[in-house]
């Protein structure tokens, strides 16, 4: 049975005795009833309830030296699903619940993620330096995140602590996620670093993470267009063609104002020949390669309630 079914119409009750044994220092707070808190609560009040009663509890374990559930990562998902970054990054800097944080990895991951859907992209950046300080190991989700934030910090001192930390990762022998390195390939694009891209691109290995797309606009912008247009060339004679369309409107456009740069005019019509054969095989994408690569992986985490979000997205 679950909670909900449990409770039936008592809910209010179990409210009110919460509040109840909040407010009494005598009174302890059981795991049980933090679980409880988070699947009934519907309300900023429960929110505010809920909180309370988490931080009556880390207070009461910490005081009486018991095992600790793990209650960071129930908070930062309910917080999540409320959207309530400000509180979740102020109940992390909070220096009393240091403690809270220390061993839950998917804590981290939740509080990243909601901090990057919020547009926090610094505070994003430094959960993730906290988390390798606190928790020992390499964990693919919280760094393809930390890249993630600083692709969209898209600064120069944010490519240089891109590639610095993937040098070190590879250097350490890490598998490091496609969709990491592809936000580190369009953080160098858009930084206007060609080079750098090609050296990233060589590292992914599933090509559905815009391989060709990335290749394709590097080459161009590093003036070797006879390469883009051998990709362009490949595709359109392989008969294996995935169905789904391959290179983005904005590669394509990208080769093109590359051609056109050359004055060559026979390179001219072969391009033409091959955006032709492109768009009549329906291998062009209107979609632009920055949005693709934005696309949310969406995965349910509690179910449904009127005043809930429905999901946190995961950046792998």
């Amino acid at each position: 049975m679950g909670v909900l079914e449990r409770l039936g119409s008592n809910k209010d009750v179990f409210k009110k005795r919460m509040i109840q044994e909040i407010d009494c220092e005598d009174s302890p707070i059981f795991t049980e009833d933090l679980t409880t808190l988070a699947y009934i609560t519907e309300t900023k009040e429960d929110l505010d309830l809920f909180i309370q009663a988490i931080m009556r509890y880390h207070e009461q374990v910490t005081h009486i030296g018991s095992r600790r559930f793990l209650i960071s990562t129930l908070l930062m998902r309910v917080l999540h699903l409320y959207f309530d970054a400000d509180m979740a990054m102020k109940m992390f800097n909070n220096p009393d619940l240091d403690t809270l944080f220390q061993t839950s990895v998917l804590s981290y991951t939740v509080l990243m993620d909601m901090l990057y859907e919020d547009g926090q992209y610094e505070a994003v950046v430094k959960v993730y330096t906290a988390f390798q300080s606190r928790v020992e190991g390499f964990h693919i989700d919280n760094y393809t995140l930390y890249l993630a934030a600083l692709y969209k910090m898209n600064t120069p001192e944010a490519l240089k602590m891109c590639t610095e930390s993937i040098t070190e990762a590879f250097e350490k022998h890490k598998t490091l996620s496609p969709r990491a390195l592809a936000f580190a390939a369009m953080l160098a694009l858009k930084q206007n670093r060609p080079e750098i891209v090609m050296e990233l691109i060589a590292r992914i290995s599933d090509l559905s993470y815009n391989y060709v797309n990335f290749k394709t606009i590097a080459l161009c912008k590093l003036g070797r267009v006879d390469d883009a247009i051998l990709i362009l060339q490949s595709v359109v004679r392989t008969d294996a063609v995935n169905k789904m369309s391959i290179f983005t409107q904005d590669a394509v456009d990208e080769v093109e104002e590359a051609v056109n740069k050359t004055q060559n005019q026979e390179l001219k019509l072969i391009f033409k020949r091959l955006a032709k054969s492109l768009k009549e095989g329906g291998l062009i994408s209107p979609t632009p390669l920055e949005d693709r690569l934005n696309e949310p992986v969406t995965r349910q985490l509690l179910p449904k309630t009127p005043y809930r979000r429905q999901s946190f997205y995961r950046r792998n």
